[in-house]
């Protein structure tokens, strides 16, 4: 398929067929698919040069003295080891890194309405003059190859607190997003920031996440979200799981689990758009095939869950496969809408050529 008619085709390592190739995958979504074990030669080379350049990220052990079971890595340790997210580490016979008080993130304000994933469906458009405390956390379960927030990796020496975080939200304050990198690393300090500030503040309270982190915290999300009347918006990044661990170096087993899972709460509570999905539309591997496979996976759960499809920037690892086209993003919106999802939107339409 031709995204855009000024983007340079590439010969599969694979099949030899010219296509719309990322230089760092060196193989087409095709051939990862159909041919994986053909393809995982490549598949770990490009990972590799990540990894290289970010020493952290790092292949779990098998084994160890302690483990992380805050995400589908299951990272375990021995001394002078580091979790893949780059947030933990074993020294000196002790696990350091974030916990239930004390995070590595940043936070700053947008102005309502925001460019936020769910904005399209959020009751928060309506206001003016109020602001969202946007709190970005480093670190991430993921070694996406086009990550769109590849800052997560440096990773800083301090930590905020929950008590300096709930300073951050004052009178003009509507809600909150917690987003990254991605939360699911530090998730136990959201719940404990949440549970906290929901004793005495009214504010929605959201999360935009990869939905890696372990399903155990799944239903205290979901109930933080809807007692505040936020959402929590998934980032469906591929349905094959071949794909998926091609373009992310990650299972997305916990994801669809913790989708599925999720997706019982907006039957029993539909009142609001509890649970948002979203893709992101990177050319030449997330094609027609896989927004038909993503979008019937939502609406075999419920039609009515809303589902962004965003359009793609080169980022990263995968800076050159040039920008989502219009016709790919509105020919996306229609499978979407033909399989019975009620809310589709099409966001980032600045970036579309």
């Amino acid at each position: 398929m031709r995204y855009q008619e000024d983007i340079k085709l590439n010969e599969c390592a694979v099949c030899k067929e010219k296509k719309l190739i990322s230089k760092i995958l060196k193989v087409c979504k095709d051939c990862i698919i159909e041919r994986f074990d053909q393809s995982l030669e490549f598949i770990k080379k490009a990972h590799d040069c990540v990894k290289e350049k970010y020493s952290f990220c790092t292949q779990p052990l098998k084994e160890g003295k302690l483990s992380c079971n805050m995400c589908i890595n299951n990272c375990k340790f021995e001394e002078g080891t580091k979790s893949i997210c780059g947030l933990r580490e074993f020294k000196n016979n002790k696990l350091n890194g974030p916990d239930s008080k004390n995070a590595k993130l940043f936070y700053y304000y947008d102005l309502l309405p925001t460019n936020c994933v769910a904005s399209f469906i959020c009751g928060e458009n309506k206001y003016t003059g109020y602001k969202n405390l946007a709190v970005f956390f480093y670190g991430c379960s993921f070694n996406c190859l086009f990550c769109q927030n590849s800052d997560w990796r440096n990773i800083p020496h301090h930590y905020v607190s929950l008590e300096e975080l709930e300073k951050a939200i004052d009178e003009t304050t509507k809600c909150i997003c917690f987003f990254g990198g991605d939360p699911s690393c530090q998730i136990e300090f959201q719940i404990e920031f949440s549970k906290r500030i929901l004793r005495s503040k009214k504010v929605r309270i959201c999360w935009e996440t990869n939905g890696s982190f372990n399903p155990k915290y799944l239903d205290q999300i979901m109930e933080i979200a809807l007692k505040s009347k936020g959402c929590v918006k998934f980032d469906l990044k591929a349905f094959n799981k071949n794909l998926h661990f091609a373009l992310c170096g990650v299972s997305n087993e916990f994801t669809l689990e913790n989708f599925k899972r999720a997706s019982f709460w907006t039957k029993k509570y539909s009142a609001f758009p509890l649970l948002v999905a979203s893709t992101l539309l990177v050319p030449g591997y997330i094609d027609e095939s896989e927004i038909e496979s993503i979008a019937k996976f939502i609406a075999s759960l419920n039609k009515e869950i809303p589902y962004s499809l965003l359009g793609f920037s080169p980022n990263f690892f995968m800076k050159d496969i040039g920008f989502t086209s219009k016709n790919f993003a509105l020919k996306s919106y229609r499978i979407a809408k033909a399989v019975g999802l009620k809310y589709v939107n099409i966001g980032n339409t600045f970036i579309l050529k």
